[in-house]
């Protein structure tokens, strides 16, 4: 009777040893390297470390959201190495889709895709400062993300207490204090720093996002025209505010 029960333990070990394990899919690091330039534009670049774990895949989607609609031009995707990858675009309502991928190719565990764009009109300027609003890494993985970070270069000097660091984390609508922030001032730039301190989490198709706030004060960053900050908007703009100054004239 021994000998039987540890034959059927060995059995039983050796099929559940047989069966493989299932990885999950996840997001090992995000990271997003953000340079402010003189004409109001800014430039991206994200280094995203994907694991798509046993599961076999062509590649990734990757939705950027957009202030104003068709204002993010694509410079380059590749890998880690640099070689160029296969990829669509799209745009929708106020958003930028890559797919990112070789139709013809799966793959499995952990690539990285870095991606390279710049975007118009992303700046805010208010009257007492300006300031870099930005989604790091967005609500539409639908996976968990171990870590994000980021940072801002203003090519400028500036001393401490002239500009601010703030971030939140959180699902969409909410502002949850997971993520730290930090400045440093160096010769020529002022760099904004920004960490998450757990894991970005997901639910129901969505994940948490980490955004960031890059404040610093005016006249660094010429404001551009008005057609340049609303482009196809402005003679909309310019008819609403006719139509709200014609009564006090007539």
């Amino acid at each position: 009777m021994k000998i039987f029960s540890q034959l059927l333990s060995s059995l039983i070990l050796a099929g559940v040893l047989s069966v493989p394990l299932t990885l999950a899919e996840s997001i090992n690091s995000f990271h997003s390297d953000i340079k402010i330039n003189s004409d109001a534009t800014i430039n991206v670049s994200e280094t995203i470390l994907y694991n798509f774990g046993n599961k076999e895949s062509h590649g990734i989607y990757r939705d950027i959201p957009e202030t104003f609609n068709n204002n993010t031009k694509i410079l380059s995707i590749t890998d880690s190495q640099g070689l160029p990858l296969a990829h669509e675009t799209s745009h929708s309502f106020r958003n930028t889709q890559l797919k990112i991928g070789d139709a013809y190719k799966t793959i499995t565990g952990a690539h990285t895709y870095v991606i390279n764009y710049q975007v118009e009109r992303e700046l805010s300027f208010f009257d007492e400062h300006d300031e870099l609003y930005w989604n790091v890494t967005g609500t539409d993985w639908g996976l968990s993300i171990e870590s994000a970070t980021a940072e801002v270069t203003l090519p400028f000097t500036l001393s401490e207490n002239q500009a601010q660091a703030v971030c939140h984390t959180g699902f969409y609508g909410e502002s949850e204090k997971h993520c730290q922030a930090n400045i440093t001032y160096a010769d020529n730039k002022t760099v904004f720093s920004f960490a998450t301190t757990q894991q970005l989490t997901k639910k129901s198709g969505q994940n948490e996002n980490l955004t960031l706030v890059a404040m610093f004060p005016k006249n660094l960053i010429e404001m551009p025209s008005l057609w340049a900050r609303y482009g196809s908007y402005t003679p909309y703009l310019i008819l609403l505010l006719g139509l709200f100054f014609i009564p006090y004239y007539v």
